[in-house]
């Protein structure tokens, strides 16, 4: 479900994208999971602009699991989002710099 709402998402068709994450968030079972999900919601609602439930979205991510591998990029953005200029890079963080640098 999480590869149809990307497929969707990358379509932009936003309701569908929507409705799969939904569906793949009843079914999610596994911390990582449902992290990942947040994550992806995250990404969607940012790529519509809409930049509040986006940053909702991915602090609960963090607050889910703040040792993810997807947790710096998180961070980052909810740090730059609140116009917080003294953030750390995703790099700095020891998942982030593994993550970052594939």
């Amino acid at each position: 479900m999480d590869q149809l709402g990307q497929f969707y998402t990358e379509m932009r068709r936003w309701k569908d994208a929507e409705d799969a994450y939904a569906k793949a968030t009843t079914l999610s079972i596994k911390t990582d999971d449902r992290v990942y999900l947040l994550f992806l919601k995250g990404a969607l609602a940012e790529r519509q602009k809409h930049y509040e439930p986006a940053e909702q979205l991915f602090r609960q991510a963090l607050e889910l699991d703040s040792n993810n591998a997807a947790t710096p990029q998180l961070s980052w953005f909810t740090c730059w989002q609140t116009k917080a200029f003294a953030c750390p890079s995703p790099q700095a963080h020891p998942q982030g710099r593994r993550t970052w640098n594939r």
